[in-house]
């Protein structure tokens, strides 16, 4: 699977613990929000990560592993 090393550790963040809120995954990595969308983006079009909204705060979006997406 060709992944870049942000999408690999996000993929491992949320195989450890899910769903996670996306600013949750970039205090983790690390890096903007802006980079976490990016790459949680390229991860949904492979269909390896699904985002909805959180029931409770309608501002903060949950990331979840499909199916598809590898274990570590």
């Amino acid at each position: 699977m060709d992944l870049d090393g942000l999408q690999g550790r996000i993929l491992k963040v949320l195989t450890d613990r899910q769903p996670r809120a996306g600013s949750n995954l970039a205090d983790y990595a690390g890096v903007s929000a802006m980079a976490i969308s990016k790459a949680v983006m390229a991860l949904e079009r492979r269909g390896l990560v699904e985002r909805y909204l959180c029931s409770q705060d309608r501002r903060m979006v949950r990331v979840v592993l499909t199916a598809r997406a590898p274990t570590w």
